[in-house]
């Protein structure tokens, strides 16, 4: 075999020049590029990734990303095959990823988890698990527009003040608390018809209040990194909590491009966390606000002015909505008080099921688990734990982030499948290739959690901290906001 130019660009790919290559379904010969030379190109300005032994240059897709530039700079200049497979339908690869093809490299020798990983991956396709529900996602709107519904009627017609503002504002929550997780699924494309997902975007972010892009962006980064203390940005949450002693040493964030600093501030609450734990997470949802007005700012000269303005758009008519035609109903401050703070409170509980996910396992630096591994069942088992549930009623509370594992390992399963997938992806992947998946009750794992904060914080104590943080004040506003 011909060895490999030193800038495959200079090769002309339309040449009629056999290279001994594969052809790439366009009439072009396929010229050979070692991996060594991918390698090379792992920036913004010459962005290449492997793919099923063939190399990609996706440096003009970078920011079209619809899950943000990050998702694809963390794996620039490597292979990315797991990560690709796991979250595109094939027809992704058929479709789009021919224009982008460069050249082919040397196979890579996939190891047993991974063979079967992959056949694990076109068993669920075969079986139409990838494929939505329509009647699934009918019931659960239904739900979730039951709960507005009964809020609203406890506003309008209530006699008293805890009919109105306590029960009234706590079936709100549970609407925010249901309707996040349809979001979550629209998020990752395994619900609604292709055609219609963007208006569907809109929609869910003017009924949901979050914008569904930011969310995009945001998650995919979690879920292609999880608990990296430089990639992801769920766990980079100083001054507000510290998951991991590694914060300490504060470390650079790649995702908001800024050292977390460890000074006395986050000291001082990370002493304290395993206390402010809960009330942070009762006005979490006020912070996905004020990060979805953040995004649509940050991406201003990204995203075309069309995007920005239906996402602006859908943001105003939830603020609307919200303040302008169900708080005001209310006939006293108190009662309008009272119902805010209990509706996001009880949605808080959104985000105490997500931090039982992860924030309690092991975290890691850089964008893999193991430094010899870039295994991705691996990396995910590792930093992934489910919450057992014994009841119907409780998989329905939980709305799919009690199979936190095999949503991670597989994120295009839709969410009526993933209680199916369990013993399959535990008997068949895991106990076949003895990786230990952690699986815990839900207060079992609220405990572990909060003890795990309180070691974090104490050791943080024990730690050398500056006088000031050197911090912008914008990027101490995302902190303090727990940006993610």
């Amino acid at each position: 075999m011909a060895p490999a130019p030193k800038d495959v660009r200079s090769v002309s790919l339309r040449s009629s020049v056999n290279t001994g290559g594969p052809a790439d379904g366009l009439g072009r010969d396929l010229p050979f590029i070692s991996r060594k030379d991918v390698e090379k190109h792992n920036s913004a300005e010459s962005c290449w990734l492997v793919i099923d032994n063939y190399v990609y240059d996706v440096t003009s897709w970078l920011y079209k990303h619809p899950g943000g530039e990050h998702l694809i700079l963390f794996r620039a200049g490597s292979d990315a095959s797991d990560s690709f497979l796991a979250f595109h339908a094939k027809h992704v690869r058929d479709l789009y990823l021919h224009k982008y093809r460069i050249g082919f490299t040397d196979k890579l020798q996939l190891t047993p988890i991974q063979e079967t990983y992959r056949k694990m991956d076109q068993l669920f396709e075969k079986r139409g698990w990838y494929n939505w529900s329509p009647s699934f996602y009918v019931q659960a709107l239904t739900v979730c527009f039951g709960f507005l519904a009964a809020s609203l009627l406890c506003v309008l017609y209530g006699g008293s003040f805890v009919s109105r503002a306590v029960v009234g504002g706590a079936l709100l929550g549970l609407y925010f608390q249901q309707l996040a997780f349809v979001g979550h699924d629209l998020g990752h494309n395994v619900c609604f018809p292709k055609k219609l997902r963007p208006w569907m975007n809109w929609f869910m972010t003017s009924i949901l209040g979050i914008s569904v892009s930011w969310w995009k962006y945001n998650h995919n980064c979690h879920h292609s990194h999880t608990n990296s203390v430089h990639h992801d940005p769920d766990v980079q949450l100083l001054p507000a909590l510290a998951t991991s002693k590694t914060f300490f040493l504060s470390p650079y964030s790649m995702y908001h491009k800024a050292v977390h600093t460890f000074d006395r501030a986050a000291q001082l609450v990370a002493s304290v966390q395993h206390h402010v734990f809960f009330p942070l997470m009762a006005v979490a949802r006020f912070n996905l606000y004020v990060q979805s007005l953040i995004h649509l700012w940050r991406q201003r000269n990204i995203l075309p002015f069309t995007a920005l303005a239906w996402d602006a758009a859908a943001l105003g008519a939830f603020q609307y909505l919200f303040w302008g035609q169900i708080v005001t109903l209310l006939p006293s401050t108190a009662e309008k008080i009272v119902f805010v703070l209990l509706s996001h409170a009880v949605s808080g509980l959104l985000h105490i099921q997500i931090t039982l996910s992860h924030f309690a396992l092991p975290h890691f630096a850089g964008v893999q688990a193991r430094p010899d591994s870039e295994d991705w069942v691996t990396r995910q088992t590792e930093t992934t734990q489910d919450i057992t549930c014994g009841t119907a009623l409780e998989h329905w509370f939980h709305g799919g982030l009690e199979c936190q594992l095999e949503h991670h390992l597989f994120p295009r399963l839709t969410r009526n499948r993933l209680r199916e997938s369990i013993p399959i992806i535990e008997n068949d992947l895991l106990r076949k290739h003895k990786v230990q998946s952690i699986r815990k009750g839900w207060i079992a794992a609220i405990s572990h959690l909060v003890s795990h904060l309180r070691v974090v914080g104490e050791y943080g104590l024990t730690r050398p901290a500056g006088q000031k943080s050197n911090l912008s004040c914008e990027e101490l506003w995302d902190a303090v906001c727990a940006r993610g």
